[in-house]
């Protein structure tokens, strides 16, 4: 509903805007997505966020294999434990498994929060020359492409954009 709302705010914008600016030079769009996804900063960004994810991918699938091997020694020792024995490795069993847990959460949580960080790292530095572009040729007004539907090619200013942040973003820091 919200992008409803600004869709038609900003078409109302552009009809009060004067025919000699609507046409001009002065007004031109972006593929924001575009710039994000497939310059080189964004692709070695998305690499690094997937050998992360695998890397944490793996230790998950680690610690469940421990854990479950650990639950199976439990359950073949019950015939050779008291009852009381028994009880106490179910319940060490259990603060571990909820350690294991927590340590897992923590690491998970830590790795969307760097992810996120990243991501917009990146989407300041894209704006920051898009910015330097629009001061430079002297653009009034830079839309983004996803909130246009029909725009003259001459009009799209992602291509110099793309070639600038490529020179000038190899990569983005990931923690």
């Amino acid at each position: 509903m919200n992008n409803i709302k600004y869709y038609f705010i900003l078409s109302l914008a552009l009809l009060m805007l004067t025919p000699q600016m609507a046409f001009s030079a002065e007004m031109v769009v972006v593929d924001m997505q575009q710039l994000e996804v497939m310059s080189v900063a964004g692709k070695a960004l998305r690499e690094r966020i997937t050998a992360e994810r695998n890397a944490l991918k793996a230790v998950v699938e680690k610690e469940g294999k421990a854990l479950k091997e650990e639950e199976a020694k439990i359950i073949s020792s019950k015939k050779n434990l008291s009852e009381v024995a028994f009880k106490d490795r179910v319940k060490g069993f259990e603060v571990s498994f909820k350690n294991k847990q927590a340590k897992i959460e923590k690491k998970r949580e830590a790795f969307e929060k760097s992810a996120l960080e990243a991501h917009a790292k990146l989407r300041k530095e894209v704006v920051s020359v898009v910015g330097a572009l629009a001061t430079e040729k002297k653009h009034k007004l830079v839309l983004s492409r996803q909130a246009v539907v029909i725009v003259e090619k001459s009009m799209d200013i992602t291509a110099e954009v793309m070639e600038r942040l490529n020179a000038k973003v190899k990569s983005i820091p990931f923690k």
